[in-house]
């Protein structure tokens, strides 16, 4: 019999098992803090009630299921009985859960599918009777499908400027727009939260990532973004996290000169990701191993973003040059803060980034 999973997480399982029983849920990243971020003190109760049973890595995705099952039944009978925002609240709050439950499974096998479907049911629910108007996109790209929902702002006019929205491998869509007070909605963007290759949703239907691969998730946001009225086709920014951030500089790079800003944070730049799979928590490399069409190339890998470079260099100059030139006098080529204004709308960086025409 085949064993499963990456030879460094069957190695090291013991080790982390001791991690999690001393440490808990946090032993390799704020977990808790990107987990409840888009349901607020909602979920933090929940959040602890995990935490007191998960005292080995298998006891992750069967902790976080039953919780989750917990909140649909919750959000189901609130349903019911017209409590809108309650069953709101719960139906996301279960929704985030399945999908964390998914995490420690590292194959698409019958209980990961039951999973994802449970997921994205709840998902919809609580897009239906959500505070902001929630959309289910399903976006061409080739012979597969880029799942996405479009979240429109709270406040401003159409056309509204769009901000595409890349989660990292391990995570996915639904994660990334807050239930309330988000970021970005409330600055009136809208949000395209995207699963692009090898990321949860498509990964289920055999959508693996590649080193180029995100270029054409880019292009094809932007044929399908092309196509709707109330989105502003000339104001559109980039945003990826962890592994998202590699997926969003290869993804923008492929449509630079339509882009007024990219940003990225907890960036994962080192050519062959030496780093996260060999010396960060063996769960990134055993996750991320399934998820790849191929083998991580040192030079093939990192060499994309290179490339990148040279793509547009008058279009994103042009771009540039659309900057509030008081700005980014001010501002310059500082890594934090923002990088300027776009015709009033304000583009804000993170630790990692630089304005477009600097790269």
């Amino acid at each position: 019999m085949k064993a499963r999973g990456a030879r460094r997480f069957r190695e090291q399982k013991w080790l982390l098992d001791s991690v999690v029983s001393t440490i808990g849920l946090d032993w390799d990243l704020l977990r808790m803090a990107t987990v409840t971020a888009p349901i607020g003190f909602e979920g933090m109760g929940d959040w602890a009630v995990v935490a007191g049973k998960a005292k080995r890595f298998d006891d992750i995705s069967p902790s976080f299921e039953e919780v989750a099952a917990g909140r649909e039944a919750r959000a189901r009978e609130a349903e019911q009985l017209g409590n809108e925002v309650t069953a709101r609240e719960s139906y996301l709050v279960a929704s985030i859960y399945y999908g964390v439950a998914q995490w420690p499974i590292d194959e698409i096998n019958d209980r990961n599918l039951a999973l994802n479907a449970k997921k994205l049911d709840c998902y919809a629910r609580y897009a239906a009777c959500a505070h902001h108007k929630i959309e289910r996109i399903d976006i061409p790209m080739g012979k597969h499908i880029l799942p996405a929902w479009l979240h429109l702002p709270v406040a401003g006019k159409p056309p509204y400027p769009l901000v595409i929205m890349l989660p990292g491998m391990d995570t996915f869509k639904e994660k990334l727009v807050w239930a309330y007070g988000d970021k970005m909605l409330e600055r009136g963007f809208a949000a395209l939260a995207i699963d692009g290759p090898g990321q949860s949703e498509p990964l289920m239907h055999g959508l693996k990532v590649t080193a180029d691969n995100f270029a054409d998730a880019g292009r094809a946001c932007i044929a399908w973004i092309d196509t709707r009225k109330d989105l502003d086709q000339n104001r559109i920014g980039v945003f990826g996290r962890s592994f998202g951030s590699y997926a969003a500089t290869v993804l923008s790079n492929a449509i630079a000169e339509r882009l007024c800003g990219v940003v990225v944070g907890l960036p994962c730049f080192e050519p062959g990701f030496t780093k996260i799979f060999e010396e960060a928590s063996p769960t990134y490399k055993n996750h991320s191993r399934g998820a790849v069409e191929g083998e991580y190339s040192r030079s093939q890998w990192p060499d994309q973003i290179r490339k990148g470079r040279s793509a547009g260099p008058g279009k994103r100059a042009e771009h540039a040059e659309r900057l509030s030139g008081e700005d980014r006098q001010r501002k310059g080529d500082r890594s934090e803060d923002l990088v300027g204004i776009v015709d009033g709308v304000t583009f804000i960086t993170s630790v990692s980034m630089r304005p477009v025409a600097a790269s």
